[in-house]
């Protein structure tokens, strides 16, 4: 499995940093999100990393569930937006940051919301 990341990273570096569309606005695709992506603990690891080889079609269909403020210590993101999106006809959860500077980030994908 850690050559089958480590792979996917630099072929998603190669192929995914950019804008996309989710929820109506853009949202930017770096590669700390891609690394975060990657490493996030899962129940099915294996296939929520290869969302990625469908990231347009998943952003396309991910559906708006909340926002919530940052009440962590990180003054420079003020806010999460957090989208279901299925993996193995599973809900989980797109995560987006949004930084004070109003750039919101393609940041993660966890299996629920706590």
């Amino acid at each position: 499995m850690r050559l089958e990341r480590k792979l996917m990273l630099e072929w998603a570096k190669g192929e995914l940093k950019g804008t996309y569309q989710v929820g109506g606005s853009p949202a930017v695709l770096h590669t700390s999100g891609i690394k975060e992506i990657l490493n996030q603990p899962h129940r099915d690891y294996a296939l929520k990393n290869r969302i990625l080889f469908a990231l347009e079609e998943v952003l396309e269909n991910a559906e708006f569930v909340r926002t919530d403020p940052n009440t962590k210590a990180n003054p420079l993101i003020s806010q999460f937006h957090y989208y279901k999106i299925q993996v193995n006809q599973q809900d989980s959860f797109l995560v987006l940051r949004e930084l004070a500077n109003g750039e919101r980030q393609i940041y993660s994908v966890v299996e629920s919301l706590q």
